[in-house]
């Protein structure tokens, strides 16, 4: 087999290779499915239990005056975003300032540098 041209010799159809004729999934995929469904549920739900305990702790590192400075500052950032809402991001915007009816040609404007001539 090796030396017939197109073959590896590696491929091909082996006695005894492959699922049995007849044999049946042992978990259906929709059974798999479902189980992740519920295990993703299970999850957001006791999510939303400590929602409020870990929003108190997040309060309480970006207050520590003892905590890393990097801590402190990530804290606060996530407590405000909780708060605030977070911001949206340039292409958010872009594409918000489109929808209103701003030609793309004005959000292309780059002012150049003062010694660009």
């Amino acid at each position: 087999m090796a030396g017939q041209k197109g073959r590896s010799g590696s491929g091909g159809k082996r006695k005894g290779a492959g699922r049995p004729k007849g044999a049946v999934d042992a978990q259906p995929r929709f059974r798999i499915a479902k189980s992740l469904a519920l295990q993703k549920w299970e999850f957001a739900k006791n999510a939303q239990q400590y929602a409020d305990k870990m929003l108190d702790v997040l309060v309480e590192v970006a207050k520590d005056v003892e905590a890393p400075e990097a801590a402190r500052v990530s804290a606060a950032g996530k407590v405000l975003d909780r708060a605030l809402g977070k911001a949206p991001g340039h292409g958010e915007i872009r594409q918000a300032l489109i929808n209103r009816g701003v030609p793309e040609v004005l959000l292309d404007y780059s002012p150049k540098d003062a010694n660009d001539k």
